[in-house]
């Protein structure tokens, strides 16, 4: 039976000490990222994209062997965070202590919307109300309600585009397009285009 040349304690080891003395011994984990937050939409900057607060937490946190398990708390100035590791099968415990106020600064999306930009305007029509309760799930900068229907103005085209081809698919509608031309950014030009859905 090996035994721990720190404590004497006989068991299994752990790089050549037993468990509770290499968790002593040994930084499990440490957080080196940043803690940058939307004030609009709460959430959070991390490796290149916007994220809930739980995913920026473990992209930020440098640890040993594998980590399998993480749980934070908002104690208002500052976080815990509870985790486990898996390191050479065993599965090691640990909790961290971040301190230090988030800085804020609004994402892409949320800049979009309190300046109006939208890349494609979606006119729904006709008997619109069933249809347009599927829209909402759409990052817009507007949605203006008119006696002949509603205008959604759609932040990324992507998701316009993704929304029409469900709505085509499910409801058949009349569709008419058209494009005009909002400018140019970075010496290229920018094109908005307009969608419109007439329902039956």
């Amino acid at each position: 039976m090996d035994f721990c040349p720190r404590c004497g304690r006989e068991g299994e080891l752990i790089d050549g000490v037993c468990k509770d003395c290499f968790t002593k011994t040994h930084a499990l984990a440490e957080f080196r990222g940043k803690l940058i937050m939307c004030p609009i939409c709460k959430r959070w900057f991390s490796k290149g994209a916007w994220k809930s607060f739980e995913e920026a937490i473990q992209d930020g946190i440098k640890h040993i062997g594998l980590l399998i398990d993480v749980d934070v708390e908002d104690h208002g100035n500052y976080f815990t965070v509870k985790y486990s590791v898996d390191y050479k099968k065993n599965i090691l415990d640990g909790e961290l202590e971040i301190r230090g106020s988030a800085r804020k600064n609004a994402c892409d999306n949320c800049s979009r919307m309190r300046g109006g930009y939208y890349e494609v305007m979606i006119q729904l029509r006709g008997n619109w109300e069933k249809p347009y309760e599927y829209a909402k799930w759409v990052g817009t900068s507007k949605v203006e309600q008119k006696k002949e229907g509603v205008d959604l103005y759609v932040i990324k085209f992507a998701e316009g585009s993704k929304l029409v081809g469900f709505l085509k698919k499910r409801f058949k509608p009349e569709v008419k397009e058209s494009s005009s031309m909002a400018g140019m950014k970075e010496g290229k030009h920018i094109n908005r285009k307009t969608i419109m859905l007439r329902f039956k």
